[in-house]
């Protein structure tokens, strides 16, 4: 048995609680499609195959022609082997929601950079922001200004914005919003588990006996791969929600929105977009808060992050998770590039004195990074 295999069946490193928190890149770094462009090519790709179900060949040009990898070229070639009254109730759901989805065609990555689902958010965000603004304008020329940005973002959706325009155009971004979600929530639970993980990361294993998992994914990514053998299964929290097939519209409570951009008053006082914020969506869905008990409890704590991009959006949990007195937090990094870009993230969220003296070694907590191998 590897060195790794022992630690993580027999112990673990160093003392207090071992919390893992892990982001996407936890997923992608197990080979899993979970990027946004990954999900963007195969929703292209059903879109396709829903309107020229004309038999493999047809099917194959589609997946090539859409970039989609071998396990889910697969999943979808069988999809569409035959008439699209006999598909399994499942994608019939997945077209009625892509259809005439505004969010659906909104953002398609254009560079490695914008791959990351913060990307999309960081979209939606810059989209409500120029609604806020156009909506609270009083001068002619500015609100003239913006409404020229806008209608080359909505196009057809944004043809009212006046009166009740502005409303009835909320109620549809938040329902095809939550109709977007679903279609993701569908592709990961039907898709992915196709997809098989040869590999445990070695920075994982390495770490011994892991006590509690803080998600912000909503696979189950390490109950599937690292629990089974365990003698004693870690507590989990899906901060963001966990996906699950059998869920539906009403009942999904995965977390996908924006930071808070208000100060002040003005967070509680103007709540036309609260809707799209991942706090509000936290409380509405009702989503496992356990993580602010774990670190209630007293006694030192090890906080391992893997795979999260640090980013203001999650600041509120990062904040009160990094900052305690009693946690000391290793940050898992794959280059050089990627450490650059957690350190400046972090930076935004903790603030210049706080990440300095954590980055520095504080007593009783401190911040220090590790490369994956």
């Amino acid at each position: 048995m590897e060195n790794s295999e022992y630690l993580w069946r027999q112990g673990r490193m160093g003392d207090g609680a071992n919390i893992l928190l892990v982001g996407n890149g936890f997923d992608l770094a197990h080979g899993l499609p979970t990027d946004y462009q990954s999900f963007a090519n195969f929703m292209s790709a059903a879109q396709a195959g829903r309107y020229g179900a004309g038999g493999q060949a047809e099917t194959l040009k589609i997946l090539e022609a859409y970039d989609v990898g071998p396990e889910l070229g697969q999943f979808l070639l069988d999809a569409f082997s035959g008439a699209p009254d006999r598909w399994d109730g499942r994608m019939r759901e997945l077209q009625s929601l892509m259809h005439d989805n505004f969010w659906v065609g909104y953002f398609r990555p254009r560079s490695r950079e914008e791959n990351v689902w913060v990307s999309f958010e960081n979209k939606i965000s810059e989209l409500v922001q120029m609604l806020d603004a156009y909506g609270k304008c009083t001068d002619k020329a500015e609100q003239l200004r913006l409404w020229r940005q806008l209608a080359g973002r909505l196009g057809r959706a944004g043809t009212d914005l006046g009166g009740t325009g502005m409303a009835r155009l909320v109620e549809r971004l938040l329902t095809d919003l939550s109709r977007l979600i679903r279609c993701l929530e569908i592709y990961l639970c039907l898709c992915l588990e196709q997809i098989p993980v040869h590999r445990r990361l070695g920075a994982v294993l390495d770490i011994g006996a892991i006590d509690k998992v803080l998600s912000f994914n909503y696979t189950d990514t390490f109950a599937r791969f690292y629990q089974p053998g365990l003698c004693r299964p870690p507590k989990y929290c899906y901060i963001h929600g966990r996906a699950a097939l059998d869920n539906t519209l009403d009942d999904n409570n995965m977390v996908l929105g924006i930071d808070e951009y208000l100060d002040g008053d003005a967070r509680s006082q103007e709540i036309t977009f609260v809707h799209f914020k991942k706090f509000y969506q936290r409380i509405f869905k009702q989503t496992d808060y356990q993580y602010t008990k774990w670190f209630a409890e007293p006694g030192p704590k090890n906080l391992y992050i893997l795979g999260h991009s640090l980013d203001v959006t999650d600041q509120d949990v990062l904040q009160y998770v990094i900052t305690r007195e009693d946690v000391t937090t290793t940050i898992f990094y794959h280059c050089r590039e990627n450490n650059a870009r957690q350190i400046q993230n972090l930076l935004q969220v903790l603030g210049y004195d706080d990440l300095n003296a954590l980055a520095r070694g504080r007593k009783n907590s401190s911040i220090t990074f590790r490369q994956l191998y």
